[in-house]
């Protein structure tokens, strides 16, 4: 779904349509940054390095439809955030069973939520914007508020076809109203296995495993590279909902999500799989280097394009990964 966005600069590339440069570098920016290379005294021409910062303030090279789904990075640095009551049933039930057992470690924490997700599920935000645009044209929605939430949802029956081709559903609760200004439609939907072809949905306290329609798009994917010079795809995962990864597992199979809760951490394995971890599990890589704040490029080198996606590189079996994942809308 997610195209490459790793380009080579060189000479020719002054010559290419606006439109294939760097998501946040304008034509103008651009030709500084080259005339920096060239005369090797960036003082002259006032040339500055080309930050993630930076570039957010450039100009946006981009369409009009892609201006309206730009991204920003809003943490430069792996944070502990402060930790807020969570909202999501899984969550908010090992948060339940911590309180009842104050004593309860972290992998105490990691157990029951592993104990409990075959029944209750992790939810991941999908983007139903097409079933949810024709569910809105019916006069007979049913209309639910959240707490302490002043914006409306209702109830949506999301038609699933099995992996044996039996037709099911899953009623789950859907906004009236744009998630966020990306212009997607985000709707949690609990499920404990997640890949670009097949989900395992939790309905009624069951899993079951579906096939991955159209009407679920993968849009929170984040991509695992090789050789940066020359960048090959060697494996994606789905992220549960807009967010920063905070590591990869020593072998680059899995990648780890925070979950807000004490130190518990979502695994997401090569396949899709869930699982709890604690934050403090062994052979979770969290050093990385944001590519994002590297000077400007000079002729010849990679130009990681800013924008909508961040780059993570890793070090991962004494060999350089790239991660792709896309930035927080804002």
């Amino acid at each position: 779904m997610l195209k490459s966005r790793f380009i080579i600069m060189s000479q020719t590339y002054i010559n290419q349509p606006k439109e294939h440069i760097g998501e946040s570098v304008t034509l103008r920016s651009f030709l500084v940054r080259v005339l920096c290379v060239v005369a090797s005294v960036s003082t002259l021409v006032g040339c500055e390095p080309a930050t993630a910062t930076n570039s957010q303030n450039a100009e946006p090279a981009l369409s009009q439809n892609a201006v309206s789904r730009q991204k920003t990075p809003e943490i430069a640095n792996q944070k502990e955030q402060p930790q807020e009551e969570p909202n999501m049933p899984i969550l908010k039930e090992i948060a339940k069973y911590n309180k009842a057992n104050p004593s309860a470690s972290s992998q105490d924490l990691a157990d029951r939520g592993n104990e409990i997700l075959p029944t209750i599920g992790f939810e991941f935000d999908i983007d139903l914007g097409k079933l949810i645009t024709k569910a809105l044209k019916s006069k007979h929605l049913e209309r639910v508020k959240k707490d302490g939430d002043d914006d409306e949802y209702f109830y949506l029956t999301v038609p699933l076809i099995t992996e044996s081709g039996r037709k099911t559903s899953v009623r789950v609760v859907a906004p009236t109203f744009e998630s966020c200004c990306c212009g997607y439609t985000y709707t949690p939907i609990p499920v404990t296995q997640i890949s670009s072809t097949r989900m395992t949905v939790v309905i009624d306290g069951k899993p079951i495993v579906i096939k991955r329609a159209k009407d679920l798009p993968v849009v929170q994917e984040y991509i695992l590279y090789e050789n940066e010079n020359a960048p090959k795809k060697v494996r994606s995962w789905e992220a549960p909902f807009e967010t920063y990864p905070y590591g990869l597992s020593a072998d680059g199979t899995a990648v780890y999500f925070d979950t807000g809760v004490d130190k518990l951490l979502l695994e997401v394995s090569v396949d899709g799989s869930l699982r709890f971890v604690t934050k403090d599990s062994p052979g979770i890589i969290i050093q990385k280097e944001d590519l994002r704040e590297r000077h400007a490029p000079k002729v010849g080198e990679i130009l990681h394009k800013s924008g909508e996606f961040g780059l993570y590189k890793y070090i991962v079996a004494r060999k350089p990964y790239i991660l792709e994942f896309p930035y927080i809308c804002t």
